[in-house]
């Protein structure tokens, strides 16, 4: 409904860049149709009787849908978000790495078997992990800045405007903004392909003895955090702001994880160990959970989106430049207030 490029009447990457639209149509399409078939049929399985079902045959046909469904997305989003032949290239590098290291876990630790308990934090896991894909994807679509809709001053319609850099005045401010586009892009799909690895790792029970959800996890988290900071910044002011923030979220994680985490078993006493189990399947820290992604979602887009829409032409003589926010120049304190809210509550 809202291809990459905006649209007028008919998608403008449709007149501009057919080919690539296609793709992106079909792919979109076929993921969409096969998340789909993974939720109906999960839901009848869930339904039937587990005598009456045979669970190798099953799990086979649904990892294959999910495989096919993310292979779709990952064209999608690369036909979609990737301008160019090199980060294409790059886009491609990200998932073969993912691809390989997921095959390779697979057949090493494919005999360990699989305990209680970290089924139980896999689970809970799981609707983070796609709420996080999800996130990541529209924002690669829906580049902060908007999109030119003409052809004037050389771009082109539909291509991004802080990919484009038009800007007028000081040459700085072009290379400036050409490169905070380039660190959201490669920050963003750092973030995307990172919550696919962490959805593959949460199927995988043998992999959180080496931490490497976790680590996934984290550096989802981090992409996530920068390409905000990146595209809802507009100076170097809010930028630092928006770190500092983002540090002070990260230092709390970090301490959290050091003291009641990862602790040795000598140091922490048994009935820690029980609470920590039993909070990871209490259904009131599950819904918390839930409700905290969908805030997060919510926010981060906002962020890159603000109320009041992008300018798509710059002001010489006001100072104004195009794919900054309009609320930031007709109502500067209206437009710190929510940035500044907005920040903390992603965090």
């Amino acid at each position: 409904m809202t291809p990459p490029g905006g649209v007028w009447h008919d998608p403008i990457m449709r007149s501009t860049h057919y080919r690539r639209y296609v793709l992106f149509f079909y792919f979109n399409a076929a993921a969409i149709a096969l998340s789909l078939m993974v939720v109906i049929l999960t839901l009848v399985l869930t339904a039937c009787p587990k005598n009456s079902r045979s669970k190798f045959s099953t799990d086979l046909l649904l990892g294959l849908l999910m495989l096919m469904a993310t292979l779709a997305f990952m064209v999608a989003y690369c036909t979609g978000a990737c301008p160019d032949k090199f980060r294409l290239v790059v886009f491609y590098v990200m998932v073969s790495i993912i691809l390989v290291n997921v095959m390779l876990q697979s057949l090493i630790f494919i005999c360990i078997p699989e305990e209680d308990s970290e089924s139980d934090y896999r689970k809970l896991l799981a609707p983070l992990t796609m709420f996080l894909t999800a996130i990541a994807y529209v924002a690669g679509l829906s580049t902060p800045g908007g999109f030119w809709d003409s052809a004037e001053g050389g771009h082109h319609p539909g291509d991004a405007v802080w990919q484009d850099g038009h800007m007028a005045g000081d040459p700085i401010l072009l290379s400036t903004n050409a490169g905070r586009y380039k660190a959201f892009f490669y920050c963003n799909t750092v973030a995307f392909a990172a919550s696919f690895l962490a959805i593959f790792l949460a199927q995988k029970s043998y992999l959180n003895e080496h931490h490497a959800l976790q680590a996934a996890m984290i550096l989802y988290l981090l992409g996530l955090i920068v390409a905000y900071a990146i595209g809802s910044c507009r100076d170097q002011i809010f930028s630092m702001y928006a770190v500092g923030i983002a540090g002070a979220a990260v230092v709390y994680v970090v301490v959290h994880v050091q003291y009641f985490t990862l602790g040795s078993e000598d140091e922490a006493p048994v009935v820690l160990k029980k609470i920590k189990d039993d909070a990871l399947v209490d259904k009131k820290g599950h819904r918390f959970l839930l409700f905290a992604i969908l805030v997060a979602s919510i926010t981060y887009q906002a962020g890159l989106t603000p109320p009041g829409g992008f300018l798509l032409q710059d002001d010489i003589q006001s100072g104004h430049r195009a794919g900054d926010p309009v609320l930031l120049y007709n109502y500067p304190r209206r437009y710190k207030v929510f940035f500044y809210c907005n920040s903390c509550r992603i965090l």
